[in-house]
C-alpha cells in the first residue's frame, strides 16, 4: 500500500509596494500595471505639445469655419 503524499502548488508570491513620487511600482510588486519608470519631464513635455496642438486645431476650425473637421 503506497502512503500519501501532499502536495502544494506554488502560487506566485508578490510584494505589495508603494509608488515612490514618480508614481514607479517595482514590476515583481502585485500592484505593478507597467514595466516603465515614470518621467516627469517627458510627461510635461507632452502634456504641453498636447496642448499646443489642441489650441492650433482649435483655431483652424474658427478660420476656416468648418466644425466638423
Amino acid at each position: 500500500m503506497e502512503t500519501p503524499t501532499s502536495t502544494t502548488t506554488g502560487l506566485p508570491e508578490c510584494t505589495s509596494a508603494i509608488p515612490d513620487s514618480n508614481g514607479y511600482v517595482p514590476s515583481d510588486a502585485c500592484n505593478a500595471n507597467y514595466g516603465f519608470y515614470p518621467s516627469f519631464a517627458a510627461n510635461t513635455t507632452f502634456a504641453v505639445l498636447f496642448a499646443l496642438t489642441t489650441l492650433a486645431h482649435a483655431t483652424q476650425m474658427f478660420v476656416y469655419r468648418k466644425v466638423w473637421l
